[in-house]
């Protein structure tokens, strides 16, 4: 894995359908509606109402290979009660920067998952552009 991305740190709201995730989504992209505020007025979960929604860091190291999860081979298993396997994964999956916000579904129904901060590994990341130059010369 090339990639210097280390984690990504998030804040969802969770809904009970679609329809109004998706009306939710259109408020939050034309800014006219702060994340966090509508977090704690609307999410259906109380595990990060409150908060704001904060998710905290999800590493992307995560390996959704197999069945039986393992400490070693999921970091994030701390988070399965607020943004399940399913909805881990599709994040990861997804290409993204902060400010983004995604629209994923799990078990617990449909989340609105914003990405905040990502964390880089600087050694990586200047051996990736290193690597880059060599290519174009």
């Amino acid at each position: 894995n090339e990639s210097p991305l280390l984690a990504l740190r998030l804040n969802h709201i969770l809904f009970a359908s679609e329809e109004l995730a998706k009306q939710t989504l259109v408020k939050l992209t034309k800014a006219e509606w702060n994340f966090e505020s509508m977090a704690e007025a609307v999410s259906n979960c109380a595990e990060t109402r409150d908060e704001g929604g904060a998710v905290g860091w999800i590493n992307l190291a995560e390996d959704f290979d197999f069945d039986e999860p393992s400490e070693s081979r999921n970091p994030n298993d701390h988070l399965e009660l607020i943004l399940p396997r399913s909805a881990r994964k599709e994040i990861l999956e997804t290409p993204s920067k902060p400010g983004d916000i995604l629209m994923v579904q799990s078990g617990r129904g449909v989340h609105l998952v914003q990405v905040v901060d990502v964390m880089v590994d600087v050694r990586k990341l200047s051996y990736v552009k290193e690597r880059r130059k060599k290519k174009k010369a």
